[in-house]
């Protein structure tokens, strides 16, 4: 991919505004536009329009690149990353550390099922007696409890 081409893509993807490139990189919108259409520009234009970008839209930029290229012996992620490891200082990797336990967390919770009491299982219910529809002068038992009621009266 054309750099201009993939300058263009960053533009899009990122609702970046070309007045504020231009303003931000010091370079003429007509310039711009030029190098969004795959043309040539002098490289301390390219310089001035890649400072222009924040990280996150500039990394997208070279991902572009990269990926138009079909390296073949590019490293895969974890070894890049094992790169990037080596040189951290200890308040980095302390850092780096904590980022991958909270994930780590995050994904431990979603996986744990959410026990909730169904409507059912209320057991205020048997501790609080309730009036029998019967008669409304003598508590009703809880389920299960009746056949133990009566045993006991006839066992009286």
């Amino acid at each position: 991919m054309n750099f201009g081409l993939a300058y263009s893509d960053t533009i899009k993807k990122f609702s970046l505004k070309v007045t504020n490139l231009s303003n931000q990189s010091s370079v003429h919108r007509s310039v711009i536009s030029r190098f969004r259409d795959a043309r040539s520009i002098k490289t301390d234009n390219l310089e001035r329009l890649v400072s222009a970008l924040d990280d996150e839209a500039f990394v997208y930029w070279v991902s572009q690149i990269i990926a138009a290229r079909n390296l073949q012996n590019r490293p895969s992620g974890i070894h890049a990353f094992n790169r990037v490891i080596e040189h951290l200082d200890e308040e980095e990797i302390a850092s780096v550390l904590n980022a991958i336990a909270s994930k780590l967390m995050r994904e431990a919770a979603r996986e744990q099922p959410v026990i909730s009491p169904s409507p059912n299982d209320d057991n205020d219910q048997l501790a609080q007696p309730t009036l029998d529809e019967e008669s409304n002068d003598r508590p009703k038992q809880p389920a299960g409890t009746e056949r133990q009621t009566k045993q006991s009266a006839a066992a009286v």
